[in-house]
């Protein structure tokens, strides 16, 4: 099992798609450009990888980000297994 962490601030890519901000996809970027929940959770998905948990946060570590998790989150910690 890997676990990861992923910095969900306010991202421009939208579907896994450039934008004029960031012009390449996240994952094709180094350093990676921020990703919403949603493009993280794709791109496992396409690479055969299953989500066993998720952890959303708010951006202080502490309080769990239920409300409009792809927009608001501050952090989110996976638990990914093949």
């Amino acid at each position: 099992m890997d676990i990861g962490k992923i910095d969900t601030t306010r991202s421009c890519t939208v579907a896994n798609r450039a934008t004029p901000v960031y012009p390449q996809p996240w994952h094709e970027c180094r350093p990676a450009n921020p990703a919403t929940l949603a493009d993280f959770e794709e791109f496992c998905a396409a690479r055969g990888y299953r989500i066993a948990r998720r952890a959303v946060l708010r951006g202080d570590w502490h309080t769990p980000c239920k409300f409009l998790p792809n927009l608001l989150a501050g952090y989110a910690l996976y638990d990914l297994a093949r």
